[in-house]
């Protein structure tokens, strides 16, 4: 009887955890005016990453510069290969590599160690200390301390979405979405004919971006919604 309870009790825990995690996270297609709509007032939602000044914070860069120097020597011969395959030291240790996040108080550097997709080791921009390191580079950040970023891959590219989320000094993938349906190139690059941007966030944790439906083989606007 006890175990019959105990089986009862589990099954109604796990159908409201899933029912939880369902209510969190949707995917909605959305007409092209209502995309824009929201793109039009989303500037107070959104964070982008900065350049930062080289000779004043020349102390901080070069002690994270000799820290990734130092772990990138510690890593196995075949990821070192993986490394200086894609990428030269002076392209490596160089101001470009580094997404400045000022409101975070954190710096990141983009290491090559995947074919198509950066390790971000992240960095405290005050003392250039190591924090912690993820897999992927941002492709829309928001206010809120969240993150997505698009995985790459070769060709035709598809709808591959891994949310992040910064709690303190900590940053943790907090959720995923995959679609095979839907291309991912098209919320990376800003379309020539067209005057809004391919990803954003707005209120609520949000996130609206613009991709491509390979089965009706037309552009498709998505609005994403973490609550």
């Amino acid at each position: 009887m006890k175990c019959k309870i105990i089986s009862v009790l589990l099954a109604v825990i796990t159908t409201a955890l899933i029912g939880i995690a369902q209510t969190i996270f949707s995917v909605e297609k959305i007409s092209v005016e209502e995309y824009i709509q929201a793109e039009n007032t989303s500037a107070d939602y959104n964070i982008y990453p900065q350049r930062i000044d080289s000779i004043a914070h020349s102390a901080i860069i070069n002690k994270i510069f000799q820290d990734a120097k130092e772990r990138i020597a510690m890593m196995d011969s075949l990821s070192r290969y993986a490394v200086y395959e894609a990428i030269t030291d002076e392209d490596l240790y160089c101001v470009n590599r580094l997404l400045y996040l000022p409101e975070w108080n954190i710096l990141g550097i983009r290491i090559p160690l995947y074919y198509h997709n950066d390790i971000l080791w992240w960095y405290d921009s005050n003392n250039g200390e190591s924090i912690i390191d993820t897999l992927f580079s941002p492709t829309a950040i928001n206010t809120n301390g969240i993150y997505v970023c698009q995985e790459l891959d070769d060709c035709d590219i598809t709808l591959d979405l891994h949310f992040f989320e910064k709690h303190g000094n900590r940053i943790y993938e907090l959720q995923a979405y995959k679609n095979n349906n839907f291309g991912g190139e098209h919320c990376l690059f800003e379309p020539e004919d067209k005057n809004y941007k391919p990803v954003f966030w707005h209120e609520d944790n949000i996130l609206y971006l613009r991709s491509y439906d390979f089965v009706k083989s037309e552009d498709v606007y998505l609005k994403i919604s973490l609550k």
